[in-house]
């Protein structure tokens, strides 16, 4: 009896019995250990076509966990670019998100961690415009960064555009079209779906955007009911 008792008391102060705790511990920190970053989701949206002294603006609400704000603006000229894109904290990015038609400009700036709650974004040309229009994009979760995907454009429908995303990401997409009429186009690639179309301005200049799951490849088909100008910009979310 006194020599169980004895052994008793030595593997309880043991220092492989206290090994073997800690080994189980870390385990256990390890295993509940969650990955930064985390699927991107959209969150909100808005558009106008109005236009006064060179500038346009709308207004959303921005939730308070989105990461990332994305901003089209479109113009019907080849030589008018976007000078300022202002509001929700405004640090712009985008590093080749433009696309210049034969007489039709379409741009993409990025805001990551945009401010939250009601936010006006105002879209400034770097002259007086004609027909005009800007349309904002919000998403939520992931990284707050992006890529663009390279911009394509056309005269023929439907689109065919497509480049590289993931199963995580999201996927914003601008169409700025000078079709002959005001008809919003139908979006049937996989995984799209239109989020905005502006009001078409007199010389039926619109923009239209869409959110696209994010996929291995993504591929946004806009069909038109003419044969027009477009350009097309993605910006993958990550």
């Amino acid at each position: 009896m006194i020599l169980r008792l004895l052994l008793s008391c030595v593997l309880a102060f043991s220092p492989l019995q206290g090994l073997g705790g800690n080994a189980g511990g870390n385990a256990g920190v390890g295993g509940g250990a969650v990955a930064g970053g985390g699927n991107v989701a959209f969150d909100n949206h808005c558009t106008s076509a109005t236009v006064s002294a060179n500038s346009a603006n709308c207004t959303l609400t921005i939730s308070a966990s989105a990461k990332m704000a994305v901003v089209y603006a479109y113009v019907a000229s080849a030589t008018i670019s976007v000078s300022t894109v202002t509001g929700a904290g405004t640090a712009t990015q985008c590093t080749g998100g433009t696309i210049t038609g034969s007489s039709e400009t379409l741009e993409a700036w990025c805001i990551p961690n945009p401010s939250t709650g009601s936010q006006t974004i105002t879209v400034t040309w770097s002259l007086g415009t004609g027909p005009a229009a800007m349309a904002v994009e919000t998403f939520t979760g992931g990284t707050a960064t992006y890529t663009v995907i390279t911009p394509c454009s056309g005269t023929t429908s439907p689109s065919g555009c497509s480049g590289s995303s993931a199963t995580s990401h999201y996927v914003a997409d601008g169409l700025g079209k000078d079709e002959g009429n005001c008809t919003t186009p139908t979006a049937s690639g996989t995984g799209q779906a239109v989020v905005d179309n502006t009001a078409c301005t007199a010389s039926a200049v619109s923009l239209t955007t869409s959110k696209i799951a994010g996929a291995a490849t993504v591929s946004p088909i806009w069909t038109m009911t003419n044969d027009p100008h477009w350009n097309e910009i993605m910006v993958d979310v990550e």
